[in-house]
Formats: structure tokens, sequence, C-alpha cells
């Protein structure tokens, strides 16, 4: 099937709406296979301008929730476990990092323990 552009269509659309000329003549002179196509194109137009010519997303929506844009691979080192904090020589914004890793740590777990569950 072809793709036609949203301007295509735009310009298509409003050449029938302002003149009268026929769905048959306008597939003639613009080479497209179906005038059903124009017919689609022209109510499209009337109902939700230029909008309704827009492509639309096609497919399944992603049932994966939405993630932080950061890598997958992220590695706390033995020696930097929570057992440190008792002595107060971490500073807030350390603790903070600390607890910013941990908890994307702990989502990357869970959406891996998710998808195992899953097979």
């Amino acid at each position: 099937m072809a793709k036609y552009r949203t301007e295509f269509k735009v310009k298509v659309a409003k050449e029938y709406l302002k003149s009268n000329i026929s769905y048959k003549y306008l597939s003639e002179k613009y080479c497209i296979p179906d005038k059903g196509l124009i017919i689609r194109w022209v109510n499209d137009f009337r109902e939700k301008g230029i909008e309704g010519l827009k492509p639309k997303k096609r497919g399944r929506s992603s049932k994966m929730p939405k993630s932080p844009k950061k890598s997958k691979d992220i590695k706390i080192d033995s020696s930097e476990n929570l057992t440190n904090l008792g002595d107060n020589s971490l500073t807030e914004t350390q603790l903070k990092e600390k607890i910013k890793k941990l908890e994307e740590k702990n989502y990357w777990l869970q959406l891996e323990n998710d998808a195992l569950k899953k097979r």
C-alpha cells in the first residue's frame, strides 16, 4: 500500500471541496489507484481538519512501564553496602546518590523478575 504525505492528502481534499471535480477524476489525475482513498481523505478532512489526515500511530501499545533512561548495567561495589551508614562517614549528597542507585537497581531487578514470572 502506498503511503501519501499529509500535505498531498490536504491538497487533494481541498481540490475536491473547492471544485466540482469527481473522485474518479482526481484519482486519475494524481495516479491514486483507489478513489476510496480520496473519499476517506475528504471525509477525514471535513471532520477533523488537517489532524484527520496525519498518520495515526499503529500497532500495539507497550505493556512495559516507562523507565528511566539510564543503563541497565548498574553495579554497586560490595564494599559500598548500607552497613557503612552507621558511622556517619557519608555526606548527605553521597547518601542521596546511593539511594538513587539502589532504587534504580531495584527497578531493573523488579522488571527482570516480572519478565521471568511471565515465562
